[in-house]
């Protein structure tokens, strides 16, 4: 077990007694030394937990401001890795085509994680994948569709999160290949978890809004190098609403 002085030491200290408590269950992929569960088991139990403790702090404040501001701060972080899986998940099902998924599997899935106590402890486990046939219409045109269907997201809501993904992290093109992230820079502030994604997604959706005027210049990878890294810089110490102002200067 590594140091309990370290993120890593408490992180896998953690995990093993959840893994302990969970048992092995039958669900998920062949485990591996280091993800002795299903991963989405692990994020299901941790959903469960989380609803205990934000009920147990909420009663622990008392009449304490400094454990109020403590409790929001902490919370605060939560919402960011919320928002941050978000857009991997995005991305995830944007690579599968999880829009093909047939109506059975989908329901199959639904079923399974609508009973998440008995999905944590490994008492269930998901269907097979089943995807409509090359000549059948999809159960939904596109991934945002489905996240709009599944999640009653507004489609814009939805189609962000899948060019979030894109825009910020590797991923594959519509060919198939390898694609670096469109803004890296951003990309690593997401990756550091120091500034809400929902702002870092934002800084890059008006980043590609300008790229028409970006490829008119002389050297348009200079001068997208050297925005992004403007944006970046101002969104980590002076936060969304100064991006905003300096976007629509640009």
């Amino acid at each position: 077990m590594g140091d309990m002085s370290t993120a890593i030491g408490i992180i896998d200290a953690a995990l093993t007694a959840l893994n302990g408590a969970l048992g092995t269950g039958t669900t998920g992929p062949t485990p591996d030394a280091g993800t002795p569960i299903d991963p989405l088991r692990t994020l299901a139990a941790l959903e469960l937990l989380l609803r205990r403790t934000v009920d147990a702090a909420d009663r622990s404040i008392g009449g304490s401001p400094v454990r109020a501001a403590a409790f929001a701060r902490l919370s605060e972080r939560f919402a960011h890795a919320g928002s941050h899986a978000q857009i991997i998940a995005a991305g995830s099902c944007d690579m599968t085509e999880v829009n093909t998924l047939t109506d059975g599997a989908l329901a199959g899935l639904n079923r399974v994680l609508a009973a998440q106590e008995a999905f944590a402890h490994g008492d269930t486990q998901l269907p097979a994948d089943a995807v409509s046939a090359a000549d059948r219409k999809p159960l939904h045109k596109g991934t945002p569709e489905f996240l709009e269907s599944q999640f009653n997201l507004d489609y814009f809501t939805a189609e962000h999160r899948v060019k979030s993904h894109d825009r910020l992290l590797p991923h594959l093109d519509a060919d198939g290949q390898s694609a670096p992230a469109s803004y890296p820079q951003l990309g690593s502030i997401l990756a550091s978890g120091s500034v809400d994604p929902r702002a870092i997604a934002s800084a890059a959706a008006k980043l590609a809004a300008l790229e028409p005027a970006i490829e008119v210049q002389s050297d348009p990878h200079d001068v997208r190098t050297k925005l992004e890294a403007l944006v970046a810089g101002t969104l980590v110490t002076a936060g969304q609403k100064t991006v905003d102002k300096l976007i629509k200067r640009a």
